[in-house]
């Protein structure tokens, strides 16, 4: 099986529609090779970065562009900015193809405005690793799995499966970027002779529009999306003949309710990035998943899934042992019993993450929900559920929820929020999961404290007084300021998994300007001076290195006598990390210890006199 793309189109045919406007296959041969003529040389492993945040279009023409040139392409597992500087440092990546307003690089927008290039006779597949996909890290760190044009021609065997047509109009909301969103998203309507929509709409009103303003057959999504389409008016999804569901479990209560809302069935698709597709249902049906043709599956002693499959890895491991739980059944179908690591022990009891989970999403008022299982020393497992609900429902759900299960394995915190931090393709990362309840990547708590050691007194001018200076006095200071004098400094250990950290950055943490104020500065000021009353502003900041988890720094505090303000000055290994001004308002509220941020109880400083 080899992966074919616009055989079935003639050069007329449209392969991209939407806000961007209708391009057609010679088009889109044309802007392929437009592309490839601005790319480096390849080199035997060279590969293209893809970050495309609007068009889809523009990613098609990049992918074809970059194989054209003799590039394989790099699928990034998320967007955020510190995963695509970390995914730049790699050797093997000789650029980043993108549509963002970031400039630099190699911006598709910009490429297409110049001369165009002859086009490609035809969509260019190269032989050997074509593509690098990585996973999406929902249950650990995100890996990278090369796929070859010979695994990616799985989408002729979905092609034929659910009988896709040439000409029918596709729509996904799931970005390109994303295994799945690659398959259904763009190469399957490259293969079967259809068309896809350039952009990639989320909520379920726009979605419903563009169904019906283009006549949309093919609506490929997820989850989370399918659920909220429950709300839109019936009639919307009428154009539609197949709706495709991928990168998690379809409750039954969405699939139920998308039949009676839109009159459609949903095919699910399971697979995995590690193996390609393994098998699809339709859950009103049966709860049954069928293998597709070319796949065998089996399972080990240990019920967990076994795949053997052409759209595996050349080298990888046959049969393939997977992470789910199934039980076999005699005419070669299985019953998905959810992921292996899903089933966890509380207390000695077996607690299935998901089958908690699948409970929560069908109880009325959940919007949204996810179930988590962090560490604990004495039980093994304490369970966590976060939901998207008001918190009026929590006696009643937890009411519920211990007549359904043991008492001893219920989460041991519910908590409510507005939306849950789910990645563009309706998936979401542990870690993210992790920081809702304040806890680490591993699950355990955040430090909440720095390690402070006892300020000392510096220079030879004694500490100013409470007294603030003349109006002439302060203006002709900030004139002309002298260089700080600095009065106290004190040595500051920064824990490894300091919550301060959370949030900034994943994949490199570094210690935010505002964290450094709070923590670092706020509570040693007002431990000396806390006559000084209300911050009102900063000058002359300046970020010069990077605070990061276990490093030890230096604080300094100066107090012009000529100012109601202090100057700071925070080092790590004699370079400074960061400098400025914090100007104060003398007739304010004055700066009690105990009405600075919980984040870092100031009473440490207190401790240490």
């Amino acid at each position: 099986m080899t992966l074919s793309l616009l055989q079935r189109h003639q050069p007329t045919d449209c392969v991209a529609f939407g806000a961007g406007g209708v391009r057609s296959a010679a088009d889109l041969l044309r802007d392929a090779a437009t592309i490839a003529r601005a790319l480096p040389e390849a080199r035997p492993d060279s590969s293209m970065l893809m970050v495309f945040k609007t068009d889809r279009y523009a990613f098609t023409a990049a992918l074809l562009g970059a194989w054209a040139a003799g590039h394989s392409v790099t699928l990034p597992p998320n967007q955020r900015g510190t995963t695509v500087i970390e995914l730049l440092s790699r050797s093997n990546i000789a650029g980043l193809l993108h549509d963002t307003q970031a400039g630099g690089h190699f911006g598709v927008g910009e490429l297409l405005r110049g001369e165009p290039a002859k086009p490609l006779s035809r969509a260019i597949v190269p032989s050997g690793v074509i593509a690098h996909a990585m996973t999406s890290g929902s249950t650990g760190t995100s890996q990278a799995w090369s796929k070859t044009g010979d695994q990616l021609a799985e989408t002729a065997l979905h092609a034929e499966t659910f009988g896709l047509q040439p000409g029918q109009f596709h729509l996904a909301t799931v970005p390109p970027t994303h295994l799945y969103g690659l398959l259904f998203g763009v190469l399957l309507p490259l293969a079967s002779g259809g068309a896809f929509m350039r952009e990639t709409p989320l909520h379920s009103e726009a979605i419903a529009s563009r169904l019906r303003q283009h006549a949309v057959s093919v609506l490929v999504s997820v989850p989370v999306h399918l659920r909220a389409a429950l709300t839109v008016a019936s009639g919307a999804f009428s154009s539609v003949q197949r709706v495709f569901s991928s990168t998690g479990p379809l409750h039954e209560s969405t699939a139920k309710g998308f039949v009676e809302q839109h009159g459609k069935s949903v095919t699910e698709i399971f697979g995995s990035t590690e193996t390609g597709g393994i098998a699809w249902r339709e859950r009103t049906k049966s709860e049954a998943w069928h293998p597709f043709s070319v796949v065998k599956v089996s399972a080990n002693d240990e019920g967990r899934l076994l795949v053997d499959s052409p759209f595996l890895g050349p080298g990888a491991t046959r049969p393939f042992e997977t992470a789910d739980s199934v039980d076999m059944q005699p005419d070669g179908t299985f019953i998905h019993r959810g992921r292996h690591d899903g089933v966890v022990k509380v207390g000695g009891l077996r607690v299935s993450l998901p089958a908690l989970e699948e409970w929560l999403q069908q109880y009325p008022g959940v919007n949204d929900c996810v179930v988590v299982a962090a560490p604990e020393l004495a039980r093994g497992f304490r369970v966590l559920a976060a939901v998207v609900a008001s918190a009026s429902i929590e006696a009643g759900l937890r009411t519920a929820m211990a007549e359904r299960f043991d008492p001893s394995t219920l989460p041991k915190r519910i908590l409510f929020v507005d939306r849950l931090p789910r990645e563009a393709n309706g998936k979401l990362q542990k870690e993210r999961v992790f920081r809702l309840f304040g806890l680490d990547a591993e699950g355990a708590p955040f430090e909440r404290e720095l390690s402070v050691g006892q300020p000392v007194a510096i220079g030879d001018d004694p500490l100013p007084g409470a007294t603030a200076p003349g109006a002439e006095q302060v203006d002709a200071a900030r004139l002309t300021p002298p260089p700080p004098v600095w009065h106290v400094a004190a040595q500051v250990s920064v824990p490894e998994n300091y919550l301060g950290f959370s949030g900034h950055f994943d994949g490199y943490p570094v210690m935010a300007g505002v964290v450094q104020l709070h923590d670092l500065l706020m509570p040693l000021i007002a431990h000396h001076r806390p006559d000084l009353g209300h911050l009102r502003g900063l000058r002359r900041v300046k970020f010069l290195g990077r605070i990061g988890p276990g490093d030890s720094v230096e604080v300094k505090l100066g107090f012009p006598a000529t100012d109601a303000g202090c100057d700071f000055q925070i080092s790590k290994d004699g370079s400074v990390c960061s400098a400025g001004r914090l100007d104060f308002d003398p007739n304010g509220a004055t700066l009690p210890p105990d009405s600075l941020p919980p984040s870092v109880p100031s009473s440490r400083w207190e401790r240490q006199r």
